[in-house]
């Protein structure tokens, strides 16, 4: 028999073609062509795709929302995607689906190629909207900028502190925030660095 591999990645169940996987994530899209079903499962390593061929899963798959967290067990096979944004050359043959918490219907779409929802809205579903993989990618690039300055200047021997930062206006939320007198004037301790 296979042996079941337990990963909590989607990056590592892509190299295992031939081999069973279970596979935790949320839904980041779902497609109905009667006779077969697709999903997208996403973590924090990427999207894969899954199909879901078994009528005896036909059920389950229709109690599915965009964001609801699952579990799939399923093997990895070869396959071509057309996906823009799932990985490409394998997906999920689910054959066990199990949905661990039901999301509710997303205020704005992630899974659109453009995005048509107005910045004020994305901005009031901020952490929704960074589910979308082109938002997410400005995120990325600033991380691995940021992350490659520490790098060198850690290799280099330096120390990274972070020091108080003086405000002049409370503009953190509403926070209690530590007030100081600065040349006869009221300033403030930032919260974040």
């Amino acid at each position: 028999g296979v042996t079941e591999v337990e990963t909590r990645a989607v990056r590592d169940a892509a190299k295992k073609t031939g081999e069973q996987v279970l596979l935790k994530g949320w839904i980041h899209e779902l497609r109905d062509l009667a006779k077969i079903k697709f999903l997208q499962l996403r973590d924090v390593s990427g999207i894969i795709q899954c199909v879901v061929k078994s009528e005896s899963l036909f059920n389950e798959f229709k109690k599915l929302t965009l964001e609801s967290s699952v579990e799939i067990k399923g093997k990895v096979a070869k396959a071509e995607i057309k996906s823009d944004v799932a990985l490409k050359g394998v997906e999920i043959e689910v054959q066990s689906l199990k949905l661990l918490n039901k999301a509710e219907n997303l205020p704005i779409l992630v899974t659109g190629k453009t995005i048509t929802e107005d910045l004020s809205k994305r901005l009031d579903n901020r952490s929704i909207d960074l589910y979308n993989p082109k938002v997410a990618a400005i995120f990325k690039v600033q991380s691995e900028i940021t992350n490659s300055f520490r790098r060198f200047f850690y290799e280099k021997g330096f120390y990274e502190i972070q020091p108080p930062s003086v405000i002049g206006s409370a503009s953190e939320g509403g926070t209690n925030l530590f007030e100081i007198k600065y040349f006869e004037k009221k300033a403030y301790l930032a919260q974040s660095p």
